[in-house]
Parts: structure tokens; C-alpha cells; sequence
């Protein structure tokens, strides 16, 4: 984000200039209250304590996460430059595809679990409930879809995203309609590898929808106008047409390096086992003797 600025050092206009109004100034409030709910439990859950299932803090992150998926969409629901991104379907949209992906990337993780709990049965088990999430989830998106589609003809500006989207609208509905298939024979047969299977195309079908909703939504945009529009940084959009630039690529690996270089830290330095006492900078642990792992 803040290479997107382009002046990296006005970063401070976001604390300084933050307005209860905006609902981009509210995504980073909603990810900060949902990080201190989830590390609650996650930390709970490897200390083998009560946190782990305390209904309050699950209850908490749960409600965190779909405020902030809602107000995500809305970042969307309220730019009126962007007629095909108005409406309510992109607060409801986000909201399904958090909670189908959310399952789906779940179920992948599902074996590094059970490896690292020491329990194969723990797969077995976390098939039906995964599967059945996905699938409502998978079911809901592809229900929004349709009916965002029905919207076409009473809204020009959903009718020009559909010409522009083309053939791109029949690919996100095959993923879903796959998905779907998928994670119903998984369900009925208990099977982890076609749960698997399930989750890659509703990832895939989840990813398709928002990329085509987001970018096919400005290019209809772009296209309506007798004008290029002003962008000084060339961030996002060449002209017409969606291109990655390289601040934005270099934003994402960063984030992923600098995620993995915490959890690469966090990991020998936090008191994550039971019994294990907290240690202090790198050697001293809280109690004065060298934490034990």
C-alpha cells in the first residue's frame, strides 16, 4: 500500500487524516480486532488450555470477520465512480466468498494439522464439516452471481461489466458448478482427496469472480468515458486494459516474506507449549532460566 502511495512518506495522512466515514480507513481498525481475538485461541489451542474453546474469544473472531468482509465489499458498494461495483451485492459477495475460501484453504491445511498433532483421524474427521461449509458457500456465490446477472438489464452499468466480462463469467460458474460436484462426493464418501480436489476449484472459482468483478468493473468504467482517466503513479491501469506494475508485485512478496520472517521469529522466542515460560530478547526466558522446548 504504501509503495502504491507513491510517496512512501505520506503514510502519515492515514493516521493523521483517518475519518470514521471512510470504510477504507475502517479495513485496518477490523483487521487488528480480529488479529487479537485469533491469536487469543491460536494460542490457546497450542497451550492445550480452556482459551482454546472459550465460546467469547471464537464468538468475537467470528464477528470481527464478517464486519470486516462486509465492510470490504463496501469499500466497493459505495465508489460511485464505478457503477458496475454498486450496489449491495459486493458487501454480500465478499462476505460468502470469505467463508467459502475460508473452508477451502482450511481443508488444505487439514493434513499439516493432523501431522503436526501426531493424529491421521483428525483428517478423516474435519472432511464432512469442510465439506459442508464449502459447499453452502459454493452455493451462495454461485446464487449472488445469478442474481447479480438478472440485475443486467435494469442497471447499465452491470450490463456493460457482463460485455466486457464474457466469456470470463461462464469460467467462474464452471469452477463453482465443479466445486460443487466435488465437495458433494466427498461429503457423501468421506473422502479427503476429492475434498481437495473441491477446495483448489472453489479457490479457483472465489478468485476468478472477485479478480473479474474488480478489474472488469474499472475497465467498464474506463470504457464509458470519452477520456483517459488522470492516474500520475500508473499504479493499476495502462490505458484500458489491467497490468500488474511492479510496486504491486513488490508489495506482495514483501508481504509474505515479512509474515514469514515473524512467524520464523515468533515461534522460538513466544511460550507456545504447555509449561514453557516466556522468554525475554532472544536467550533469558521470564523466569530467568533458559526456556525449555
Amino acid at each position: 500500500m504504501f509503495l502504491d502511495l507513491g510517496r512512501p512518506d505520506h503514510a502519515v495522512w492515514l493516521v493523521e487524516g483517518w475519518h470514521p466515514t471512510s470504510r477504507v480507513a475502517w479495513m485496518p481498525v477490523f483487521y487488528i480486532l480480529l488479529l487479537i481475538p485469533l491469536l487469543t485461541v491460536l494460542v490457546g489451542c497450542i497451550r492445550e488450555s480452556r482459551v482454546c474453546s472459550n465460546g467469547v474469544a471464537v464468538g468475537a473472531a467470528l464477528l470481527t470477520a464478517a464486519l470486516l468482509e462486509l465492510n470490504l465489499g463496501s469499500v466497493f458498494g459505495f465508489a460511485v465512480g464505478v457503477p458496475a461495483w454498486q450496489g449491495l451485492y459486493p458487501a454480500l459477495s465478499f462476505l460468502v466468498a470469505g467463508v467459502a475460501g475460508g473452508a477451502a484453504a482450511a481443508a488444505l491445511l487439514v493434513p499439516l494439522g493432523a501431522k503436526l498433532h501426531g493424529s491421521g483421524s483428525d483428517t478423516a474427521k474435519a472432511v464432512r464439516p469442510l465439506a459442508g461449509i464449502a459447499f453452502a458457500g459454493a452455493l451462495l456465490e454461485l446464487i449472488l452471481e445469478y442474481w447479480r446477472g438478472l440485475q443486467a438489464g435494469y442497471y447499465p452499468g452491470v450490463e456493460a461489466y457482463f460485455s466486457l466480462a464474457g466469456s470470463s463469467i461462464w469460467v467462474e460458474a464452471g469452477l463453482l458448478v465443479a466445486a460443487l460436484i466435488v465437495l458433494a462426493a466427498a461429503y457423501a464418501r468421506r473422502s479427503y482427496w476429492a475434498l481437495a480436489l473441491g477446495s483448489l476449484l472453489l479457490i479457483a472459482g472465489v478468485v476468478a469472480g472477485k479478480y473479474g468483478f474488480i478489474i472488469h468493473g474499472e475497465e467498464a468504467r474506463i470504457e464509458a468515458q470519452t477520456f483517459t482517466p488522470v492516474n500520475p503513479y500508473n499504479v493499476l491501469y495502462g490505458g484500458e486494459h489491467y497490468s500488474i506494475s511492479g510496486a504491486d508485485a513488490a508489495a506482495v512478496a514483501a508481504a509474505l516474506l515479512i509474515g514469514l520472517g515473524v512467524f520464523m521469529i515468533g515461534e522460538p522466542l513466544l511460550a507456545l507449549e504447555p509449561g514453557e515460560k516466556p522468554r525475554l530478547l532472544f536467550f533469558r526466558s521470564a523466569g530467568g532460566v533458559e526456556a525449555k522446548r
